[in-house]
């Protein structure tokens, strides 16, 4: 009996070595096929953790970096068009220049007042439907704050302001006369300058916005590398263990194999 009881011992042994064996291989394979040396949480729960606080501030600075890109696509519309604006302002100077000149006769200045109307209607338009997602940027002044950062208090604001008030005036431009063609150069400059004053505003904030997607950038590639030391399987190590692993289950088999004929001779002893 002794020796049944031996037997049955080394066998329930076995058993164990077979199934830890066969448990550490299922594990390594896991590491290998998905690269991952945690795949789930009982895994390693401390390492699972700060691998997951990783993967949301990653996920939270790569949206960041988009609402910033967001914000550039606005302040490049909005810099478009009013580039078109100014255009069409210098073209109108250009127009009052030569209608001032005392050497055109009133159906001279009539004939380029025509081109100005087209040029004053442009301007209107331009103004008041150019918009980005439904948002007026050249006829509406607005404090846009963007959210360019992972925590509640990381953003930046992007100031709008109306060009419209001072495109009024050039709405109004005349230069029938050589009186109204001369005034006009005034008007146009003013609404140069104010525009030309907004369009850099908008520029230096663009800038702004590059430098701060290139900060987050960065700290999405440090984040990243952090996560990938404590999260990711070392290949090398993997397989070595799954060699290892594979032999156990081998020797256990082998061993659980020779221990049940044992068990069967000592029982055609007991007979």
């Amino acid at each position: 009996m002794s020796n049944g009881m031996d037997i049955s011992g080394l066998t329930r042994g076995l058993m164990q070595n077979l199934h830890r064996s066969q448990q550490s291989e299922l594990k390594t394979q896991m590491q290998i096929s998905t690269g991952q040396r945690i795949n789930r949480a009982a895994d390693d729960a401390a390492g699972f953790a700060l691998a997951e606080q990783f993967s949301r501030e990653i996920g939270s600075l790569e949206q960041a970096g988009r609402n910033a890109l967001d914000g550039i696509s606005m302040v490049q519309v909005s810099e478009g068009a009013m580039g078109a604006v100014s255009e069409n302002v210098q073209r109108i100077r250009e127009l009052s220049i030569q209608a001032a000149n005392g050497t055109l006769a009133g159906a001279d200045r009539s004939a380029l007042q025509l081109e100005i109307g087209q040029l004053q209607a442009e301007i209107s338009r331009t103004v008041e439907t150019t918009v980005f997602n439904g948002i007026n940027v050249l006829n509406d002044s607005q404090s846009l704050r963007l959210q360019t950062g992972s925590g509640a208090d990381d953003g930046v604001v992007l100031e709008l302001s109306s060009i419209g008030a001072a495109l009024d005036e050039v709405a109004k431009i005349d230069i029938t006369t050589q009186e109204g063609a001369q005034q006009a150069l005034a008007v146009a400059d003013s609404a140069l300058e104010a525009v030309t004053k907004n369009r850099s505003s908008l520029g230096a904030f663009q800038n702004r916005l590059n430098s701060n997607i290139n900060t987050l950038q960065n700290s999405v590639i440090n984040n990243e590398s952090s996560r990938s030391r404590i999260q990711d399987a070392d290949i090398a190590k993997s397989v070595s263990q799954l060699v290892q692993s594979q032999t156990q289950k081998s020797a256990a088999i082998a061993l659980q194999s020779q221990a049940n004929q044992d068990a069967g001779r000592v029982l055609q002893l007991l007979k």
